[in-house]
């Protein structure tokens, strides 16, 4: 059985597999020195524009999977760039992957 962790500022009760958590700080460092003492060495964030800017920024990340589709978006925000080695490229049905490690 694989506990699932979300991190939210929204009080919400847990149930089954899904413990939701609100920390005292929102800040990166914080974030994941709660999850090291959770004792999760792994993590995948799936944000928005600004939780995964906030992330890059930080330094603290080992690696990003960026996904593109083939079809164009017209609205919305642009993705945050991400500056780091890319060290894999392919195809995902007709998304590209590129895998980038953090130099």
């Amino acid at each position: 059985s694989v506990q699932t962790y979300i991190i939210t500022e929204k009080e919400i009760h847990s149930e089954g597999k899904l413990r939701f958590i609100q920390p005292n700080s929102f800040e990166i460092k914080d974030i994941l020195a709660l999850l090291h003492q959770l004792k999760i060495q792994s993590v995948l964030v799936e944000g928005g524009k600004e939780t995964l800017e906030r992330f890059i920024r930080s330094g603290l990340w080992d690696e990003a999977r960026i996904l593109t589709g083939i079809a164009p978006i017209k609205n919305g925000l642009k993705a945050p760039g991400i500056e780091g080695k890319e060290v894999e490229r392919y195809l995902f049905g007709k998304d590209e992957v590129k895998i980038f490690r953090h130099a």
